[in-house]
């Protein structure tokens, strides 16, 4: 938020936001040994380009296999990509 949105907030009691519409990317199979969470990132980058995801958030399903750090790079690339958030959704 901006100063001029915190400023009407704190005016009305009000604040106005977008919600983003959200991408759900499915992922299935298994990676080899030679790829990582970065070469999912880049391909899907490759696939919608940098504004391919403009205003959006980005949901990766089935990746509950990978690890923690492979969520966050996930989740940190789609900005590459031009959306406003990248969620993994929790495993149980």
């Amino acid at each position: 938020m901006g100063t001029t949105d915190i400023a009407l907030a704190f005016a009305t009691g009000r604040t106005w936001l977008r919600v983003p519409e959200t991408v759900r990317v499915d992922l299935n199979g298994e990676l080899s040994a030679r790829l990582d969470a970065k070469d999912i990132s880049l391909h899907l980058l490759s696939r919608v380009h940098a504004d391919g995801f403009t205003y959006r958030a980005v949901e990766f399903h089935n990746a509950g296999a990978f690890s923690l750090g492979s969520r966050q790079t996930l989740c940190s690339m789609t900005t590459e990509m031009g959306a406003k958030a990248g969620l993994v959704p929790p495993t149980t």
